[in-house]
């Protein structure tokens, strides 16, 4: 999947985690089907039940999906926690995601997670180009200890910085972005800017308009670039081409 500008694209790939569950799960589809279920639609199946476990909703998986024939890191281009609104408004654009899509994507995948330090250090401390003045001074103190000044620490806070919702899939990251709560610059950013801060506003103050146009962005993200068909394969082991 070529899915955004590559800027800064290591904290998304170095925090992805849960292979051997997507293994365990092929192991077992291919006892019962061989060569039916694909790697892809594990995934996608998988993705829908973290959700929905998360406390976020429920949406139909739809499968179907081949596996690609090519699988390299480099070619990954995901979201970066570095990219300012606009660059991802476009980025999120030309694969059809409208911002209020945007939005909602990114706050699913940064209402749950942790983020190493040296993805947002450099905005506790003044001094520094990403500094921000208007966190939370609270926020700010509680976090300077977890990443010291210019260190290359490698200790980690939650994304969501409410320890009651850290574990949880709702609408609340939203309040703690308009908080000025948000650990990473482009969530905290969504809050600021006049683009974006509308959709944080709304879903902050409804998790059931969260839910709702959440399901139906991740029916539109599960769509995105699928191969059927004679496109790719249904791989026999997640890891390697059959």
């Amino acid at each position: 999947m070529d899915f955004l500008p590559r800027k800064q694209q290591v904290p998304t790939l170095i925090s992805v985690r849960g292979y051997q569950v997507i293994d365990t799960l092929k192991d077992i589809a291919e006892a019962q089907c061989p060569g039916v279920v694909s790697c892809a639609d594990i995934i996608a199946i998988a993705t829908k039940q973290v959700i929905k476990m998360g406390g976020g909703p429920d949406y139909p998986v739809q499968t179907g999906r081949n596996d690609g024939l090519v699988s390299r890191a480099e070619d990954v281009n995901l979201p970066s926690p570095f990219l300012t609104v606009s660059e991802s408004i476009a980025a999120f654009s030309a694969k059809k995601f409208t911002p209020e899509e945007m939005v909602l994507l990114l706050g699913c995948g940064h209402t749950v997670g942790i983020s190493h330090c040296e993805f947002f250090q450099d905005t506790l401390y003044q001094g520094n180009t990403q500094f921000d003045p208007m966190m939370d001074p609270i926020l700010r103190k509680q976090l300077q200890p977890t990443c010291p000044k210019d260190s290359n620490s490698n200790n980690i806070a939650f994304l969501h910085q409410n320890p009651k919702s850290s574990n949880i899939l709702d609408n609340s990251f939203f309040v703690q972005i308009l908080n000025q709560r948000g650990i990473l610059p482009i969530d905290q950013a969504l809050a600021r800017d006049p683009q974006t801060i509308g959709f944080v506003q709304q879903f902050a103050q409804s998790g059931s308009l969260f839910n709702t146009k959440l399901a139906s962005a991740m029916l539109k993200l599960q769509a995105l670039d699928v191969l059927t068909g004679n496109q790719g394969q249904v791989r026999r082991t997640c890891s390697r081409f059959n």
